[in-house]
């Protein structure tokens, strides 16, 4: 079974938030195109960002970060086969 990467785990949040692209937005402070990016792991939030998606959601800092770390491991090594 595929682990979750950064952009399904936001995903998943916001939806259990039932909260759309733009009103994640509106919460931190970003447009919605940037969360759709995340969400599709093709970019990855800066640093005050997943610090606000911490206190939207309620879920441990450490957490995301390390989520974000392992699926940006996860996309270099795959770029580099």
């Amino acid at each position: 079974m595929k682990e979750e990467s950064f952009g399904m785990m936001l995903r998943n949040l916001r939806a259990e938030k039932k909260l759309s692209q733009f009103q994640l937005g509106k919460l931190i402070g970003v447009s919605d195109k940037a969360i759709s990016k995340w969400e599709n792991d093709y970019a990855k939030p800066k640093a005050i960002s997943i610090v606000r998606m911490s206190e939207v959601f309620s879920v441990d800092l450490g957490d995301l970060m390390k989520k974000l770390s392992v699926t940006s491991a996860k996309r270099r090594d795959s770029h580099e086969k």
